[in-house]
């Protein structure tokens, strides 16, 4: 009987070691295949238009292990990886076991600041996003507000010498977005906001911004009934207060020769 069950442990603990070692030799060949088969050879980028698509391959070529495409699928899905500072999110797709697409959503840019022989721009937190020559439509440019050169980092909130307007910007960018208010241009020289929509100033002094946004789209409709292609100054820095503060004062007109 002893002999019979010595036996019988042997067998067992025999079935249990090829056991595991047909699961090792499995899991090796698993991920054999897997390094072989989903080898990345090709990445594809599409929803450029500021973004260099050649930008984009290398910031996932970056990575050590994305030269495995189940790897780059995990990783660039996720919502926590860091993304490039023009870009708001990226999704990836496989289209095949080595080929796979990035699909990329841009930020969209609240404003622009003359920087090095072009334009900086700025994404609603303040943070330098691109630098390009070209002039994106329906991104208002920033007049008299001057930032620390040397201290400028791509994918970091701008470092301005005036931190507290540049905040109050932010803040008027973010409301302006909401009332689908597009200016070509913000001046903020002394502290002091003014808002430029073809020739008309909007003035909106240094606070209670909320309010002068949602005063500013039925005011600036009504003007356009009004005074039709006419140019001036719209005062709405003590609006809040009072509907009298709110005033249009046309430029004057050269007279005719």
């Amino acid at each position: 009987m002893a002999r019979k069950r010595k036996r019988r442990k042997r067998r067992i603990r025999w079935k249990v070691i090829l056991g595991l070692l047909g699961a090792v030799t499995l899991l090796v060949l698993i991920g054999y295949l897997v390094v072989i088969l989903f080898e990345t050879k090709k990445i594809n980028v599409t929803g450029t238009q500021y973004s260099s698509e050649q930008a984009v391959k290398e910031w996932v070529q970056s990575d050590r292990y994305s030269s495995n495409t189940l790897y780059i699928l995990w990783k660039y899905n996720k919502k926590d990886t860091e993304q490039l500072p023009a870009i708001e999110r990226t999704k990836v797709e496989m289209d095949s076991p080595w080929e796979v697409t990035v699909q990329v959503t841009e930020k969209i840019f609240s404003g622009r600041m003359d920087y090095e022989g072009g334009f900086l721009y700025f994404d609603e937190s303040g943070v330098a996003s691109l630098q390009s020559t070209e002039v994106i439509e329906g991104v208002p440019y920033i007049e008299g507000m001057a930032l620390t050169s040397d201290k400028i980092q791509f994918g970091k909130v701008l470092p301005a010498v005036d931190q507290d307007v540049f905040d109050k910007i932010c803040s008027v960018n973010a409301l302006m977005q909401k009332y689908k208010l597009t200016p070509e241009k913000i001046n903020c020289e002394n502290g002091s906001l003014t808002l430029h929509f073809a020739g008309v100033r909007v003035q909106i002094g240094m606070g209670e911004y909320e309010e002068k946004m949602a005063q500013a789209v039925p005011v600036l409709k009504k003007l356009e009934e009004l005074y039709p292609g006419k140019t001036g100054v719209l005062h709405l820095e003590n609006s809040v207060s009072s509907d009298s503060s709110i005033r249009f004062v046309p430029d004057a007109e050269e007279p005719a020769e």
